[in-house]
């Protein structure tokens, strides 16, 4: 669940909705007319009983967590949230194809929230871990949580972020389009925005499961018209340009490394046991195998030179493997 903010020449009013999957499709599914505030529907940790009839009429149980998750933007919690101990996620292949399919977009602009990199080009190799938080999420529900995480940029990112959503250095043959944009000429930026921005429009696998308008273009993407037209790239400074590349080179996405594959019976011809006990071996003790195995395979030893090299290339891709292990 998640609540919407809908903008009119009222004013805004705020929606509780929810995302269903319908035919494969993600939709967004409107439970209840929160008014122009929602925080009177929550008072502490209690939600008014029209608003959980409402969604118990919705989707036939009352979820409390997902209700503290859509109203703690508005209603700020009194009791500290209670987290659990760190645990590292690992993908499945189902997972990483639903992340491979999902709009590219969508994947840039939170590169951009995330790191601050206007070079999102290559957003393919960027990790697929970062995007697990745009899945299963209805179009709506999407530009929602963009709507809410672009309120953390500075007024002088606001065009940085459109010319990397959009990739308009795509459009550009020079090096300057990746890490100056402010450089290139302005015309030709306008040009390229509206082109890309006329694309997204028209692009039926971006507004999968919503109604668009007949004309003209929807809300959700008019406030990035705003972003272009109405600000400007940050001033030319090269001191804080140096200052912010060599800042921002330890938060940019990294290339997603290749998994190495490895030889298994050569591993254990040179390290001189099975492989399932090389596997389950910590780090410290194929250390120990190593360093053992390393004498009587140097060539100063009566070994080989192939030998000893290829035993410290495997060497290396097991004990990377291992590099998270207690010793």
């Amino acid at each position: 669940m998640y609540i919407a903010r809908i903008l009119s020449l009222y004013g805004a009013r705020y929606v509780l909705r929810r995302t269903i999957e319908v035919r494969g499709m993600f939709m967004a599914q409107s439970i209840l007319d929160l008014g122009p505030d929602p925080r009177p529907w929550c008072q502490g940790t209690c939600y008014a009983p029209e608003l959980l009839d409402a969604v118990y009429q919705a989707t036939g149980t009352i979820d409390h967590d997902a209700l503290d998750a859509a109203f703690a933007p508005f209603v700020p919690r009194q009791e500290p949230s209670s987290r659990g101990p760190w645990v590292r996620q690992h993908l499945t292949p189902e997972t990483e194809a639903r992340i491979q399919a999902l709009h590219p977009f969508d994947k840039r602009r939170l590169a951009f929230l995330r790191t601050g990199c206007t070079d999102l080009g290559a957003i393919h190799l960027v990790h697929p871990k970062l995007f697990v938080r745009l899945l299963a999420k209805s179009r709506d529900q999407l530009e929602q949580e963009f709507w809410q995480m672009e309120r953390i940029l500075r007024p002088d990112e606001l065009r940085a972020y459109t010319f990397a959503a959009f990739n308009l250095q795509e459009q550009f043959a020079c090096l300057t389009a990746r890490h100056a944009p402010q450089a290139l000429d302005p015309e030709a930026v306008d040009a390229a925005f509206e082109r890309a921005i006329c694309r997204l429009k028209d692009d039926e696998a971006f507004w999968k499961g919503m109604v668009r308008p007949a004309w003209g273009l929807h809300p959700y993407l008019r406030r990035y018209a705003c972003y272009h037209y109405d600000f400007q790239f940050p001033a030319d400074d090269p001191w804080a340009q140096l200052v912010g590349s060599f800042m921002g080179s330890f938060r940019r996405p990294q290339p997603r490394r290749p998994a190495e594959t490895v030889n298994t019976s050569r591993a254990e011809i040179l390290f001189g046991v099975p492989w399932s006990q090389i596997r389950a071996m910590t780090r410290a003790e194929l250390i120990r195998l190593f360093r053992r195995r390393a004498k009587v395979l140097h060539p100063d030893a009566g070994g080989t030179h192939e030998d000893f090299v290829e035993l410290l290339a495997l060497y290396k891709s097991v004990v990377l493997s291992k590099s998270g292990t207690k010793n």
